[in-house]
């Protein structure tokens, strides 16, 4: 296995620049997931690795080659694509032992590699079978395997679970993860699905219109978010963002004034100037029924009851902000009515007129000591 790094990657379509400056260094092992909207960038970025896309500028270094130049054959690197790409006429066996036959390898040490995937993957009832006669689930595995028997320095993934349904994904995140485990192999990971890149990844990298905007730790960006569009994306439902103007400091934090709330102070580093425009973030998840803390009043619009968790939508009291609100288990709650909600002023998040965030004091993890970085931080 290798380590992987990006240095000042450029990609252009004519005048549009859909890669700009990109820095990145995946250390050998770790498993990382590009996150974003459609259109971001990030499979352009992961196919850009492959050698599937050339580049406008930057150099890409694999195990500290610069394979920028190289055909994809020749970077090191094994991809699974969004759509299982198998070769239907051809039995899993030899869908797994294509490319080394292609390599030119001993027939005894092909069937040695396939028999040795297919163990680690539970495919070895399935060699003869042609890939019409596989699950998803397990034509997913396949392609998979495909790349394991290559033995590459980076694994590569493009949206691999998005053509399976809810469950198959659950029971694939978790054998992708366990695989990466046992293997201890540089991965780098595509997806849109928040859940698989908070359960998966040992970093997370959140691309937005070609740029990175921020980079850690999966807990470390879902507690502290850089910026307005990092808070906004990650988390499910999505954070509340609500105006507000602060109006002084403290030691305890940031004195403001939130419109439908009322003052607060949010425990923060570094508070702005009196009169500056701000704005408060809540994620759904840290409100309440229960005593103690601050209050606002919720008209609520229309409640779900999931049986684990039931989300509340509605507004802030005198038409205000739309708010959502998740609370454990299944409250007997109505939808039309008003209700008070309770929140911990600590628990908030605070961005500048700017859209970057304050850092927030309260601490939620120990960090993990990868040396991840954090971009935009206010100080």
């Amino acid at each position: 296995m290798a380590d992987l790094t990006l240095s000042n990657i450029v990609k252009n379509y004519g005048p549009v620049e859909v890669l700009k400056n990109i820095d990145l260094h995946v250390p050998d092992g770790e498993f990382v997931v590009f996150v974003g909207p459609s259109g971001c960038g990030k499979s352009t970025l992961l196919r850009a690795i492959a050698g599937l896309e050339d580049l406008s500028g930057g150099s890409i270094k694999i195990g500290g080659e610069d394979v920028a130049d190289r055909a994809p054959a020749q970077r090191g690197i094994a991809m699974v694509f969004q759509t299982y790409a198998l070769y239907p006429h051809k039995s899993v066996f030899d869908n797994m032992a294509y490319g080394l036959k292609l390599a030119r390898r001993p027939r005894d040490q092909i069937r040695a590699e396939v028999m040795k995937v297919a163990k680690i993957l539970e495919l070895e009832a399935l060699l003869d079978r042609k890939p019409a006669q596989l699950s998803g689930g397990q034509r997913q595995r396949v392609a998979i395997g495909r790349a394991i028997v290559r033995d590459p320095k980076v694994f590569l993934f493009d949206e691999p679970l998005s053509n399976l349904d809810a469950a198959l994904r659950g029971q694939m995140r978790i054998e992708i993860a366990d695989l990466h485990a046992r293997l201890k192999a540089t991965m780098v990971y595509v997806t849109h699905d928040q859940i698989e890149a908070m359960t998966m990844a040992d970093r997370i990298v959140v691309l937005n219109a070609g740029r990175i905007e921020q980079q850690g730790a999966p807990l470390e960006l879902y507690h502290h978010p850089a910026n307005l569009f990092v808070a906004g994306f990650l988390g499910a439902p999505s954070m509340n963002f609500v105006p507000a103007r602060a109006i002084g400091a403290s030691a305890a934090g940031a004195e403001i004034e939130v419109e439908g709330i009322g003052r607060l102070t949010v425990p923060v580093d570094g508070a702005p100037a009196a009169g500056t425009a701000l704005t408060l973030g809540l994620r759904p998840h840290d409100f309440s029924l229960e005593r103690g803390g601050m209050d606002c009043e919720i008209d609520t619009v229309l409640v779900e009851p999931l049986g684990h968790e039931t989300i509340v939508y509605g507004a802030l009291r005198d038409g205000g902000p739309r708010m959502t609100i998740a609370l454990e288990g299944g409250p007997l709650l109505r939808t039309g009515v008003k209700t008070r909600f309770r929140f911990d002023p600590a628990d908030c998040h605070l961005f500048g007129p700017d859209g970057i965030a304050y850092r927030r004091r309260k601490q939620h993890f120990t960090p993990l000591a990868s040396g991840a970085s954090e971009q935009g931080a206010n100080p």
